[in-house]
């Protein structure tokens, strides 16, 4: 099934602290304009370990990693200051060179469109194997809730299965 992130870019920073809360910044980024569409504060609860973390535009996938890491800390640099060159590690991930999570097609997919095929949401092997995921929820598929309600779904086909 078409999974709607396919053809994203997938990018993040670490930092040894959260320079963006200092100056009381969220840590939260939507553009229309530089490569990363929407980043967000990825530090955990624990306040311990800092990240900001987001897409990039996937149209970026067209030059190289270096280029788009030089990008992405332009627009960081313009919207959270110059700390945001002092990262401690940059990684990204380019899904559409991922051989499980892209294919090709001769048309543009609209995120979303082919999520939630009733067919993912058989058992197969005579009722041993349940599918589960956002692709295959019947409700917001595609999306964070929809994984949560299939996989509340498949929770009670199993607990009906063994009572």
């Amino acid at each position: 099934t078409h999974t709607w992130m396919e053809d994203s870019i997938k990018v993040a920073l670490i930092y040894d602290h959260a320079f963006w809360q200092d100056a009381a910044i969220s840590g939260t980024l939507f553009s229309n304009t530089g490569p990363i569409t929407e980043f967000y504060d990825h530090s955990n609860k624990e306040r311990n370990k800092f990240a900001l973390c987001g897409f990039m535009n996937s149209s970026f996938k067209l030059i190289s990693a270096e280029e788009r890491k030089t990008k992405v800390l332009e627009q960081l640099s313009a919207v959270f200051s110059e700390k945001s060159f002092d990262f401690l590690e940059y990684k990204e991930c380019v899904w559409s060179e991922e051989v499980h999570t892209f294919q090709n097609s001769d048309f543009p997919l609209i995120p979303h469109q082919n999520n939630g095929n009733p067919i993912f949401r058989k058992q197969f092997l005579n009722d041993q194997l349940f599918l589960s995921g956002s692709e295959t929820a019947a409700n917001f598929p595609g999306y964070m809730d929809g994984a949560v309600s299939s996989a509340n779904e498949i929770a009670k086909k199993i607990i009906q299965k063994f009572q």
